[in-house]
């Protein structure tokens, strides 16, 4: 597998203007995430939807590769889109953008591409079809754990940082990583053994942008079809207990007319 498939992208680049092509600009790719924008069961889109999907974009974009463009978008609108690591990133894929708002521009490319979006609480994803309602439950099943832990352990978990890497690194030992980020005098974190959920990898250079730490693990988990749950452990108050599950099932791909902004 080539290893463009392989690595987690994701974009963090300086501003640009706002009006480019995409034949000439020259943007270094990162680390690629890709999550479907996902919707809401009424058809609309849920309403934790980032801020950046309202931005207009003016952009043209010729036969260049998705990844390519991805990282472009990420550029112009300050976004945080993700590739799903099973789209193919070399594939071209040629854009007009005329003012729209980044959501429909990211509805455009799921037709141009046949896939899906999913819209998570800070990230926009373009995964598979059948993937987005995956992500966008595991996304609230996080939110809901989260929130059953005290006020203290939340706040702890809610710092945020960036996070780089070297190329080579692989996906466990990123997560580890980021778990010790979260260990703290106040905090204990106990997580499962990541060598039985997620495979043995190797990532191209990139980075996380600051996010929170639970945030940041499940845009490398959900990468290999995974994500994580906080609980309080019993053994003590300021102790947390993280485990590694399944994405939930798939279900039926959506139906493009549901697909609208409200």
């Amino acid at each position: 597998m080539p290893e463009t498939f392989k690595s987690l992208l994701f974009f963090l680049e300086p501003r640009m203007a706002r009006s480019v092509t995409g034949t000439i600009c020259s943007i270094r790719l990162g680390f690629v995430l890709s999550m479907s924008l996902v919707l809401s069961s009424t058809g609309s889109f849920a309403w934790s939807q980032p801020a950046f999907l309202n931005r207009p974009i003016q952009a043209t974009f010729q036969r260049i590769p998705l990844a390519r463009l991805i990282s472009q978008l990420n550029t112009i609108s300050d976004s945080v889109i993700v590739l799903d690591r099973q789209i193919d990133p070399t594939q071209h894929v040629t854009l007009t953008c005329q003012g729209e708002d980044l959501l429909s521009v990211l509805l455009n490319l799921t037709d141009e591409t046949g896939t899906e979006l999913a819209v998570l609480e800070s990230s926009a994803w373009l995964v598979p079809i059948g993937k987005a309602n995956s992500l966008e439950a595991a996304d609230d099943e996080r939110k809901a754990a989260l929130q059953k832990l005290p006020a203290h352990t939340r706040r702890s978990l809610s710092i945020k940082q960036p996070l780089q890497w070297q190329a080579g690194q692989t996906p466990t030992l990123l997560i580890e990583k980021l778990l010790a980020r979260t260990k703290t005098d106040n905090l204990a974190v106990t997580p499962d053994d990541l060598s039985t959920v997620i495979p043995h990898d190797h990532l191209a250079a990139g980075s996380i942008p600051p996010l929170s730490p639970p945030e940041q693990l499940d845009l490398v988990a959900m990468q290999y079809n995974h994500h994580l749950l906080w609980k309080q452990n019993p053994q003590g108050a300021s102790a947390v207990l993280v485990q590694f599950v399944p994405l939930p099932s798939r279900t039926e791909p959506k139906e493009h007319a549901a697909r609208q902004k409200q």
